[in-house]
C-alpha cells in the first residue's frame, strides 16, 4: 500500500463547495427577486443579501459530506431546481 493512498483527496468537496455553491447561492439569489412579493429594488436587495449566507452555507455542507461525488450531487440537484424556478419565472414574465 503506498503512502499517497493513505492521504484523503477532498478536490471534490472543494469544488463542489466553491463551484457549486457560488451556482447555487446565483440560482437562490435570482429566484428571490424574481418571485419575492415586494418592489423591484427590495427583491434585488433581498437576493444579494442572501447571497454569501447561501453560499457559505453550501460550502459547509460540501465541506462536511460524507464525498465529493455526494456533496456534488446534492449541490448539483438544488442548483438545477432552482435555475428551473428561475426560467420559469423569468417565461411566465415574459408572457404576461
Amino acid at each position: 500500500m503506498s503512502s499517497s493512498s493513505k492521504v484523503s483527496r477532498p478536490w471534490g468537496q472543494i469544488s463542489a463547495g466553491l463551484v457549486g455553491g457560488l451556482l447555487l447561492a446565483l440560482a437562490v439569489g435570482v429566484t428571490f427577486s424574481i418571485y419575492w412579493p415586494s418592489e423591484p429594488f427590495d427583491r434585488m436587495f433581498l437576493g444579494a443579501l442572501l447571497f454569501p449566507l447561501i453560499w457559505i452555507a453550501a460550502m459547509l455542507y460540501a465541506f462536511t459530506a460524507d464525498s465529493g461525488k455526494r456533496a456534488w450531487l446534492t449541490i448539483g440537484i438544488l442548483s438545477l431546481v432552482f435555475t428551473a424556478f428561475d426560467a420559469l419565472g423569468l417565461y411566465l414574465h415574459q408572457a404576461a
